[in-house]
């Protein structure tokens, strides 16, 4: 019974590790965490070697409090074009009252409601790392700890909501 149940986690670990051993050299470069911050937000990218992606957006509302959106799907690599296919509709964590989450929406995106943002696709110019630095759009993304990832997460626990706006 436990070489049946070694030789499952074997296989099942084995498989799993594969998953990165089929990706290109330019699709390697994308996999990890990345990270763009500004004055007023903070915008991480998780890309799994399962070419799953997670995308947070943090803001900080003027009026007080933060904001967050968490939208999930799938990512490819074409050429120097990464096209992320978002799935479902973005997931709102919020500190505070409805008014902050209709400002957070203000400056995510002034001109969308959330069912516009449902299943979502977006593509960006992607040439692989320069300097240690994912390059989006000509736009350099740092390198993302676990920590800052697992802080978003835990904040998306804390104070999700389902709401209508």
């Amino acid at each position: 019974m436990k070489v049946v149940a070694y030789s499952f986690s074997f296989v099942l670990l084995f498989l799993l590790s594969s998953c990165s051993l089929l990706l290109s050299d330019a699709e390697r470069q994308v996999l990890g965490q990345w990270k763009q911050v500004t004055l007023v937000s903070k915008n991480y990218m998780e890309f799994g070697a399962d070419h799953s992606v997670t995308n947070y957006i943090q803001v900080n509302i003027p009026m007080g409090g933060k904001a967050l959106m968490v939208a999930r799907g799938s990512w490819s690599l074409e050429n120097e074009e990464l096209r992320i296919q978002y799935k479902g509709t973005p997931e709102i964590a919020t500190e505070g009252s409805a008014k902050t989450i209709e400002k957070a929406i203000e400056l995510i995106a002034p001109e969308l409601n959330m069912e516009a943002l449902e299943d979502q696709e977006v593509s960006f110019s992607c040439t692989g790392q320069k300097n240690d630095k994912l390059q989006l759009d000509g736009v350099g993304w740092k390198p993302a700890s676990s920590s800052e990832i697992q802080e978003m997460e835990q904040f998306r626990k804390e104070h999700s909501k389902k709401t209508e706006l």
